[in-house]
């Protein structure tokens, strides 16, 4: 609730708003959390606890280093409220280190005298704070790329010729079901990445021209909070079971994404991503990477598939690479109000428990 001008800021007027930047900084619940330690508290005012009471400046500049360091992982930019110092009077709209000129009279009749601020601060009044913790609620599931860190968490590949169908899986484990939660909630992702080490050129007619142009071509596939999305090519992209991230996910596979040949001599063949929540971990997901080489053959025997007989088999040789990795988030350390402070979400694990060999 906003504060009227002239007033200053009650205990219950700042735990309104500490409650707020609790849910999206601290533990939270559901789709609000980035599991960071908070360091504003709730308060009670000096004294005899009631709501009326004043809240000082040092409870408030513990609230401006939280906006700051979730605004900072949302956008990248310190915050615009000026540093608060013990002494200051939080105002509705402005603040000041004065002391307030008191009128003797009471023309509002709310049983406290008047009085006027001299010296203000527009940067640093409490409706300021309002004002930027509704653009962090509308805002948490944003991450400034600067404030993330990405790192490769495991590899597969194949480097023996194939046909058919071949597969990896592996399993994400995170140290608990909150620490899961707050690792979307704060930008992270899981990242999928395939190559195939062709030395021609890619679409070049041949089989291996083919995977290459299929696997490379997406570039990098993100899975995050409420999306799988890929920083490349879309042609012949697909979401078969449609728009899913962690939180549409279920304890049946789904498939997130799927990448088709272009139709033609081998376009039966496809790739594709299948994910899930554990039905015997809720700490994991799992995850299936499937490579499906489905023919038909090349001319001379068009119409029989790449492995079935009697077709002539047409296999792929060169070698496949896959890279499964993870965004977290990571601010940049900095420093607010002379404390060195940091977001810092931990890296899940990841365990292959089948490959493509």
């Amino acid at each position: 609730m906003a504060v009227s001008r002239g007033d200053l800021v009650t205990a219950a007027q700042y735990n309104g708003l500490q409650n707020r930047i609790q849910q999206v900084l601290g533990v939270g619940s559901s789709d609000f959390g980035y599991g960071q330690t908070v360091i504003s508290s709730q308060v009670s005012g000096p004294g005899v606890s009631s709501d009326a009471e004043v809240v000082s400046a040092e409870q408030m500049q513990s609230l401006r280093d939280d906006f700051d360091r979730a605004l900072k992982h949302q956008t990248g930019n310190n915050i615009s409220i000026a540093q608060l110092a013990s002494g200051d009077l939080i105002g509705a709209d402005v603040s000041t280190g004065d002391l307030p000129n008191f009128t003797g009279e009471d023309t509002d009749g709310d049983g406290f005298t008047d009085f006027t601020l001299s010296n203000t601060v527009a940067t640093k009044g409490f409706n300021d704070y309002l004002t930027i913790m509704t653009t962090l609620e509308a805002g948490k599931d944003t991450v400034a790329v600067a404030e993330t860190d990405d790192s490769v968490l495991d590899s597969d590949q194949r480097t023996t010729q194939w046909n058919g169908t071949i597969n990896s899986e592996f399993i994400v484990t995170f140290s608990s079901v909150d620490a899961m939660r707050h690792f979307f909630n704060a930008g992270g992702e899981i990242q999928i990445q395939g190559e195939c080490d062709y030395s021609g050129t890619p679409l070049d007619g041949s089989r291996n021209g083919l995977w290459e142009n299929m696997l490379g071509s997406p570039g990098l596939i993100r899975f995050g909070s409420t999306y799988t999305t890929l920083d490349g090519n879309t042609s012949n992209v697909t979401f078969p079971d449609g728009a899913i991230g962690f939180r549409q996910l279920t304890t049946s596979n789904q498939i997130l994404f799927k990448r088709s040949a272009s139709a033609g001599t081998y376009g039966d063949s496809y790739w594709q991503i299948e994910g899930r929540l554990d039905p015997n971990n809720t700490q994991r997901l799992r995850f299936v990477v499937t490579l499906v080489d489905d023919g038909p053959e090349s001319n001379p025997d068009e119409g029989d598939k790449g492995s079935i007989e009697p077709g002539v088999v047409e296999p792929i040789t060169a070698p496949i690479f896959f890279d499964y990795g993870a965004r977290r988030a990571l601010s940049t350390t900095f420093e607010s109000n002379g404390t060195t402070r940091r977001f810092e979400i931990p890296f899940p694990s990841l365990v292959r428990t089948n490959t493509f060999e």
